[in-house]
């Protein structure tokens, strides 16, 4: 169980967010419960098929996930999987990697929704029955238009054999974030009140994102803040509730929720670094990294460092990367490098927010 003043992050499971987690401050850890998003499989864009198989995909996922965040409770979804996908040996591919996660001495919980896929929802019970720890239940703004929400909730359940008091309840609004955080509250505010069992979850968490995505017009090089309208909002409703059930807050840390295989022979990665800020995401960019080449992060890092919103070397293992970058052009290796510096800045930040706001 987990209150109001929680992080929760959702995450692809890939390099850099992992490297991100491991190197989170040991002070700030048991404030997170990061949320895993299992990627779709690599693809092979000539043969027109998986890079690798199901098995092949999932197989160290249990050995990294407690190298990187050991034995802390988190949230395990398979979503961006084929629902239906066995892994050789027959086992449904979400009960093999909870399963490797158990084996590994992993905390993870298996999340689902109301409109997953039958097959994958067998799994999830059995998954339940075997570990005894309940499950993470993940709404959408679109299942507050089901007239039977109660109903199927509540069937669920039911199915599941669970309580509410044993359930961690997510609200995620994915990308769907008003640029108001006044309207944005307002409706967080309204699908609470229609929330099924709203005082009796175990855990209650608003989630969703506005980070930016990547344009055309964008690829170029500039200077500029985005801002971070679900964290704006998720202050205004926390005033708003006062005594009421107040949830805690989560986000896609610095990505955006949709995620996809996109063909890597066409791909022009920018020279970029997302730096989270008050209220805002700052963005650096230069030119394309194949053509001008990795250098250029100094240059950006330089910018962080002169913007007036850098947090110091010493906020966090990602701050230390940008100083010892813009200083000594020490580069980090590869884009899930500059992922892991991003992220991992991005957490001790939101973590020591949440703190500081609901002191105050």
């Amino acid at each position: 169980m987990f209150d109001h003043r929680q992080y929760v992050p959702v995450l692809k499971w890939r390099h850099g967010e992992y490297q991100a987690l491991a190197r989170v401050s040991d002070l700030l850890r048991s404030r997170i419960t990061p949320l895993l998003e299992i990627p779709a499989e690599a693809w092979d864009h000539e043969t027109a098929q998986p890079q690798k198989s199901i098995d092949d995909h999932i197989e160290h996922f249990g050995r990294r996930l407690m190298a990187n965040w050991g034995s802390l409770p988190c949230f395990v979804d398979s979503c961006h999987l084929p629902a239906d996908a066995l892994c050789a040996s027959g086992i449904h591919h979400f009960e093999r990697l909870l399963e490797l996660a158990a084996q590994a001495g992993c905390l993870a919980l298996p999340v689902t929704g109301l409109n997953r896929h039958y097959q994958y929802q067998a799994a999830t019970a059995r998954i339940v029955r075997r570990q005894g720890r309940g499950l993470c239940l993940r709404l959408t703004g679109e299942d507050y238009d089901r007239p039977e929400l109660a109903a199927q909730v509540g069937g669920l359940l039911a199915y599941m054999g669970l309580a509410p008091g044993q359930v961690d309840l997510i609200l995620d609004f994915h990308q769907h974030i008003a640029h108001c955080a006044t309207a944005q509250a307002g409706h967080a505010q309204a699908l609470l009140e229609h929330t099924p069992l709203l005082a009796r979850w175990r855990s209650l968490t608003l989630l969703g994102s506005a980070f930016p995505t990547e344009t055309e017009e964008q690829m170029r090089p500039y200077l500029q803040v985005a801002r971070r309208y679900e964290w704006l909002a998720y202050k205004q409703l926390s005033r708003r509730l006062g005594e009421t059930r107040r949830p805690a807050f989560g986000d896609y840390s610095i990505a955006h929720p949709l995620t996809g295989l996109s063909d890597p022979r066409l791909e022009k990665p920018q020279a970029m670094i997302d730096y989270t800020v008050a209220d805002g995401w700052l963005r650096a960019q230069r030119g394309p990294v194949r053509h001008d080449g990795h250098d250029q992060y100094r240059e950006l890092c330089q910018q962080v460092l002169t913007s007036g919103q850098f947090d110091g070397e010493c906020f966090s293992w990602g701050d230390e990367c940008i100083q010892q970058c813009a200083e000594l052009g020490i580069p980090a290796q590869g884009a899930g490098g500059w992922a892991a510096i991003g992220h991992n800045h991005h957490f001790t930040r939101v973590v020591l927010e949440l703190a500081n706001f609901h002191m105050s």
